[in-house]
């Protein structure tokens, strides 16, 4: 009893130790590819390999997602810290344009730095949770949060169309239902790709670890609401 507690808090420890250790890689990793795609002349390659690979998500969305699950140099995270940047930046324009002016530098912070990184933990949150499911080991954090960011397209994309709330409110008749379809598209996506990372065929076992998946995730989502920071 005692050595199968021993193993058990062992391997927890060693689960707990490399999902910091991947985490620490990725922020690296982020920070590598935010400078190299955003150099001044990078800047135009960047933009046309992400546009190829948005355009590829929309032809073939399994194929791609299924590709980006097998592939283990990681040449694809570039575009999901460029959708993830596009995110932010959408999520944050919107929210500035919907703050009240304060002399509470705090009060008028706070709320933006909040918006800003929820997109963030929408994607950190998922791709852990899936990272910590999968048995095998044989993906890396950077590959799991690249197909949890190509499924989350579509949410990206309901958010640009959102910031047409700046030119009038009327435009919510049509953009609310769109970003409720999209976030439906997005689960969808989300299934197949954690499906790909986990490496199952089998559906029917798989829907109960993905009903696991989502059911962490709202957990998560319940805590984070109650500081305020909706994911």
């Amino acid at each position: 009893m005692e050595e199968n507690s021993n193993e058990k808090e062992n391997d927890k420890k060693i689960d707990t130790d490399k999902i910091l250790k991947e985490t620490t890689n990725t922020i690296n990793e982020v920070k590598d590819q935010v400078k190299g795609s955003f150099k001044k002349d990078e800047l135009k390659n960047s933009a046309k390999e992400t546009t190829n690979f948005i355009v590829g998500m929309f032809k073939n969305p399994l194929e791609e997602l299924k590709n980006i699950a097998s592939d283990k140099t990681n040449k694809n995270f570039k575009y999901a810290v460029i959708l993830a940047i596009i995110w932010i930046v959408a999520v944050l324009i919107l929210r500035i344009y919907n703050s009240s002016l304060s002399w509470n530098v705090v009060k008028y912070l706070l709320p933006l730095v909040k918006s800003a990184v929820a997109p963030i933990l929408v994607i950190l949150v998922l791709s852990i949770i899936i990272f910590v499911m999968n048995r095998n080991k044989d993906k890396n954090l950077i590959t799991v949060m690249t197909v949890v960011t190509a499924a989350k397209l579509p949410v990206v994309i309901a958010s640009v169309i959102n910031l047409l709330r700046l030119i009038s409110s009327r435009v919510t008749t049509v953009t609310s239902p769109f970003a409720s379809l999209c976030a439906i598209i997005s689960t969808v996506l989300v299934y197949f790709g954690a499906k790909f990372v986990l490496g199952e065929e089998d559906d029917k076992s798989y829907i109960k670890k993905f009903v696991l998946i989502e059911a962490i995730y709202y957990i998560a989502y319940i805590v984070l609401g109650l500081l305020e920071i909706y994911i």
